[in-house]
């Protein structure tokens, strides 16, 4: 069920606060910007009512089912950045196609874009990218691997219709047409032409994602129609010129809104597939205007927090840290040590410029049970202020250090959703694992039993340890809200 703000009835919350047990959107919490060594490193959400530490509630929470915005995903190419980039390969096929390879080009400059709007919108942001994307070397990669499938999907269907005769043909073309979008959509999540390629990776795509799928499938049909419609009941009528474009232009932009159809998609059906979306992309292309008493208070409210709060994460033990970068540069590195120890023997160690010295220090040493114990406090720093890389290798080098070794819950909840995002899954299920060992009460647990199922099911392919897990839950905590969708996986298990 659909969580709203406390502040805007109408508006679906992105954040919960646990100790208030309310929810809010994006206008009413308060932002608290945090650097290190003068870099931003990343955004603190706190509650506008009690000032704690907020937990974004999902996208599932903000997501609504693309067959009731469908009139907003036919829209989505009229907007400014779409729109010109159309205009202008329909122009440029219409002056330049007699040019050799000039069609190549500006075919792949679409698919290129397409590929941006498909991408943006599965991890949450429903703005159409910039045209500037055109320019990122890194995204040409599954242009150039729809090519070499749609090649290969070619040569495909010549074998079995030369082979196999005109009534498989039929059926290869059938599949085929039904297989496209999963091939696509998976060629992008993830980024593997031989996954798109095969069969078993498509269809099985297709399934995970259910009626939604065939929803989609039809809708896309349905709208190939209208380009050739418009040329025949509108278009033959016009000059040669005015066809081509016009033709070139209704191709464009229906490659667009599929794209977009295809990533809104994927953001719908994440959990399903495994695709991992973080609240830092999430961007919600249309707000009402929220004018009432409580949408104003709520403003005035989340205003007051962000000026009162706007204070940085600093080094306010700069002076130690610079002595112990001295000693370091001289390759005194024990009396180093030996300095911070005495140094913050009262107020602690608490700049996260002067732990992460610390820290490595004692990495280096080998001082393995005064790393762990300073990494507890430099992981939280280092989750504190979202700082994702430098966190999951912390806590990989102190749990291999320690068994024992004991985070905070919330951060070893962070922890592994973050190591799971970086694909470092037997990681993740450890810290999912020791937050159940270690806090067998603590009211994250239950959710995190179905996470944890969720991934020796899908990451490690390990469905019986999935099933053990799954009924552990159910019989730990019959009652909880979770149970009904631990239930439906177990009965997907099954």
């Amino acid at each position: 069920m659909t969580q709203y703000c406390k502040y805007h009835p109408t508006q679906p919350a992105h954040w919960e606060c646990t100790a208030c047990d309310t929810q809010f959107c994006n206008d009413c919490v308060k932002k608290r910007i945090l650097t290190v060594s003068g870099m931003t490193t990343g955004t603190m959400h706190l509650c506008p009512d009690c000032n704690s530490e907020l937990i974004w509630v999902g996208a599932a929470n903000l997501i609504d089912p693309f067959w009731t915005r469908l009139t907003k995903i036919f829209l989505y190419p009229f907007s400014a950045n779409p729109l010109i980039l159309s205009l202008i390969l329909s122009l440029s096929v219409c002056l330049f196609s007699w040019i050799p390879f000039a069609n190549i080009v500006i075919y792949a400059i679409l698919i290129k874009y397409a590929f941006s709007i498909l991408k943006t919108t599965m991890h949450g942001n429903l703005n159409p990218p910039k045209i500037d994307t055109l320019f990122d070397a890194e995204d040409f990669g599954p242009v150039i691997k729809q090519w070499i499938m749609y090649a290969a999907i070619g040569i495909g269907g010549a074998f079995v219709f030369l082979k196999l005769g005109f009534i498989v043909g039929i059926l290869y073309v059938l599949v085929v047409s039904y297989s496209l979008p999963s091939m696509i959509m998976l060629l992008v999540t993830s980024e593997n032409l031989t996954h798109a390629l095969n069969p078993v990776m498509f269809l099985g795509f297709a399934i995970k994602i259910g009626k939604g799928y065939l929803i989609m499938w039809f809708f896309l049909v349905l709208l190939l129609s209208a380009p050739s419609a418009l040329g025949y009941y509108i278009i033959k009528y016009l000059p040669g010129f005015s066809q081509r474009f016009l033709i070139t232009f209704g191709e464009n932009m229906y490659t667009f809104i599929t794209y977009h159809l295809m990533g809104y998609v994927i953001l719908q059906y994440h959990e399903n597939i495994g695709h991992e979306i973080d609240y830092e992309n999430f961007q919600e292309n249309t707000r009402e205007n929220n004018s009432g008493p409580q949408a104003q208070l709520g403003q005035q409210q989340g205003q007051q927090g962000t000026n009162k709060d706007s204070e940085f994460e600093t080094d306010e033990q700069s002076e130690i840290t610079g002595q112990v970068e001295l000693l370091t540069r001289e390759g005194t590195l024990d009396e180093a040590i030996a300095y911070i120890k005495e140094a913050t023997s009262i107020s602690g160690v608490t700049s996260l410029v002067l732990l992460e010295r610390y820290y490595n220090l004692l990495k280096l040493k080998k001082q393995a049970p005064e790393m762990v114990f300073q990494g507890k406090a430099y992981l939280h720093k280092l989750i504190k202020n979202n700082i994702k890389k430098k966190a999951c290798q912390v806590y990989i080098d102190c749990a291999t250090a320690d068994k024992l070794f004991k985070p905070e819950s919330m951060d070893m909840l962070r922890i592994g959703s973050w190591l799971k995002q970086a694909d470092k899954i037997k990681a993740s299920a450890n810290a999912y694992s020791r937050l159940i060992k270690f806090y067998p009460d603590n009211p994250l647990v239950p959710k995190t039993y179905f996470i944890l199922a969720q991934i020796y099911n899908e990451k490690m392919k390990n469905k019986p340890q999935a099933k053990k897990i799954i009924n552990i839950l159910i019989k730990r905590f019959p009652d909880h809200d979770i149970i009904p969708h631990a239930k439906q996986y177990m009965q997907k298990l099954d």
